[in-house]
């Protein structure tokens, strides 16, 4: 380390008396206005690169949010509409449940009179309601 130190050290001052001798002290301090300034320009260029970045992480946030908010108000239709059919299926497997036993009543019923007919020796026929409920399931 001392070594590279020792050999840079005579070197850079050969430099800058070579460009002190150039420049002057009114040219040294214009390069290092430039140099300062070209400092200032690229630290300005990346704020303003770091700002736009961050505008755009910002916009992509608030896409993702609204694409988020939409699944979620799509899911909930759906969810919606599956409930409804759910509801449906409920109140129609009630009402066949109704018929159902509306059916076992009246076959019951046109039993005990198929039973009261085959003992007067008569064959009775299908009765009315038995057959309008039938007709009704399909």
């Amino acid at each position: 380390m001392i070594a590279l130190l020792v050999t840079f050290l005579p070197w850079a001052r050969t430099i800058g008396a070579r460009i002190w001798n150039g420049l002057g002290w009114r040219g040294l301090l214009a390069a290092l206005a430039v140099v300062m300034l070209v400092i200032w320009h690229l630290r300005a260029i990346a704020a303003a690169r770091e700002a736009g970045a961050q505008g755009i992480r910002l916009e992509w946030a608030e896409a993702n949010r609204k694409a988020e908010l939409l699944a979620l108000q799509r899911q909930r239709e759906q969810q919606e509409k599956i409930n409804e059919a759910e509801r449906e299926l409920v109140e129609a497997r009630a009402a066949n449940a109704a018929r159902q036993g509306e059916l076992a009543a009246a076959l019951a019923e046109e039993r005990k009179a198929h039973a009261k007919a085959g003992a007067d020796g008569r064959c009775g026929g299908m009765s009315e309601r038995v057959r309008s409920a039938l007709n009704a399931i399909r």
